[in-house]
């Protein structure tokens, strides 16, 4: 099933109001169409959508601190009907797990009773049941809590730093990059600021395994470029690098605030292609250049930001 997630944009609230208001998971509680606007529209829960080439086939909601010091809360999952049991949900889920940045790695959830087959879904991606929740919406109507720890898979961004420089370097030479990627490093780094840079290594339980870099011309300018690589093979085809991508835009734009991020690809990297596909890139052009004396052609990428 051919499907990417991104941020959701206001013209998607209507879509995923639509959802709400033809599932029976919320219009047991009187959600209808007016009211999914509504509760869409002022919930200050980041939106994410899963999007096919026919349109939105679902949406995800989070709440970074939704249970305030215990964990992050997922409010909403909802799918078509017609594009149910594709994996769309579980993807939803895998999406914004490392977007969870509290430092137990808690990420909680609330399923209806009522609804079997949701519990034993939720129950196959590694959350577990807290306990029921009676009469927690309406009386008569009770609710499972559920929690997934997601902590030791999490990847975490850290500063690239002139005083630990020394494991960027040791990070470059455990594989040749130059197969991939003509640049390790963005342009001009020991000049730029917070407005118009955001370098970081990629760990994943404490160890570094690649580093990535968001970067602008000038503090006005809207598009930002993005660079990214994962060392070692080992670590590729696991998710570590979309992962990266999701939790560092959305880092990135608090300070730097552009609306297009943009990357050069090889096209002979397909792996690449599918992970920035994964994370809501398209390609809008292509391009041959030089190389180490070789024409390498590449493909240019491109996404808005909300």
């Amino acid at each position: 099933m051919e499907f990417s997630i991104r941020e959701a944009m206001s013209s998607d609230i209507a879509e995923c109001a639509k959802i709400i208001s033809l599932s029976e998971a919320w219009t047991i509680f009187g959600i209808d169409y007016d009211k999914a606007i509504v509760l869409l529209d002022t919930m200050v829960d980041k939106i994410y959508v899963a999007e096919t080439p026919k349109g939105i086939a679902g949406f995800i909601t989070l709440r970074a601190n939704g249970m305030g010091n215990f964990g992050a809360y997922i409010r909403m999952v909802a799918v078509k009907e017609e594009f149910r049991s594709r994996g769309i949900g579980k993807q939803l889920i895998k999406y914004i797990e490392p977007l969870t940045t509290n430092d137990n790695g808690n990420l909680f959830l609330i399923c209806s009773l009522t609804n079997p087959k949701a519990m034993r879904f939720y129950e196959t991606i590694g959350f577990r049941k807290v306990g029921v929740l009676n009469d927690l919406l309406i009386e008569g109507h009770h609710e499972v809590l559920f929690r997934k720890q997601i902590k030791d898979n999490r990847v975490i961004l850290i500063d690239v730093d002139k005083d630990n420089l020394a494991e960027y370097d040791k990070l470059e030479k455990i594989n040749d990059l130059s197969y991939f990627m003509s640049r390790t490093r963005p342009y001009n780094y020991a000049i730029k600021t917070q407005t118009t840079l955001f370098w970081k290594y990629i760990t994943m339980q404490s160890i570094l395994v690649g580093a990535l870099w968001i970067e602008k011309e000038d503090e006005y300018a809207p598009i930002a470029t993005l660079g990214i690589f994962i060392a070692d093979e080992n670590n590729y085809s696991k998710g570590i690098g979309s992962s990266a991508i999701v939790i560092a835009m959305l880092q990135a734009n608090e300070k730097m605030k552009f609306t297009q991020v943009k990357l050069d690809v090889r096209a002979s990297n397909k792996r690449a292609i599918r992970c920035y596909e994964k994370c809501g890139f398209k390609e809008t052009g292509n391009f041959t250049k030089e190389y180490l004396g070789e024409n390498v052609e590449c493909i240019v990428m491109q996404r808005n930001v909300n």
